[in-house]
């Protein structure tokens, strides 16, 4: 190899990888999820106690089906053996937040859904604590969940216990913590 080729095939591969360096696609990826998802669609509490979690994303040997749930179930205060991965149906509501379309590849499943399943584990456990603290007559504020119970100041009930008596209101999403989507705040 003369050195002109050598100086030829050392700029292409320097503008690549410079190219390469200017896209940073996790942190893009976290801030495309604006995008308000209901939390019905993604989290269904059986009457039996079973946590299950819809994933957005096919399972071929990533991990997803655990990590996504488990991402979730952290932020919803679930007990993780009663939690259940499914994976979800083509629906628009699935769809990648930052692609826009039901998709696996590229090792973008964490990085892009991170934030949405944070925000969804935050909205439902918002929602269960409003519908306990309605029922107590007490302010959101005195209650707070651990391992798929909502306890407030002289009551405590399971998740179970919140199905068919209303859903609540969703909490803002943001309040009680600087770091981001954490729903109503908790004593963890």
């Amino acid at each position: 190899m003369n050195r002109r080729t050598f100086f030829r095939i050392s700029a292409a591969a320097t503008g690549g990888f410079l190219i390469a360096m200017y896209f940073d696609f996790p942190t893009s990826a976290q801030e495309a999820a604006s995008k308000i998802y209901p939390p019905d669609a993604f989290v269904h509490i059986k009457p039996n106690g079973e946590i299950v979690i819809m994933v957005n994303r096919l399972e071929v040997g990533q991990g997803t089906s655990t990590a996504l749930p488990m991402i979730l179930a952290e932020e919803l205060d679930a007990d993780w053996s009663k939690v259940i991965a499914e994976i979800a149906p083509a629906a628009d509501v699935y769809k990648d937040p930052v692609v826009g379309m039901q998709m696996l590849g590229g090792s973008i499943s964490i990085a892009n859904s991170y934030q949405q399943y944070r925000e969804l584990g935050a909205r439902t456990r918002g929602m269960l604590i409003g519908a306990a603290a309605d029922r107590w007559h007490v302010a959101p504020e005195q209650c707070r969940t651990a391992n798929s119970i909502v306890h407030g100041p002289r009551r405590s009930e399971s998740f179970v216990c919140r199905i068919g008596r209303g859903r609540g209101t969703p909490s803002d999403s943001r309040k009680g913590s600087p770091e981001g989507p954490v729903g109503v705040s908790s004593h963890r």
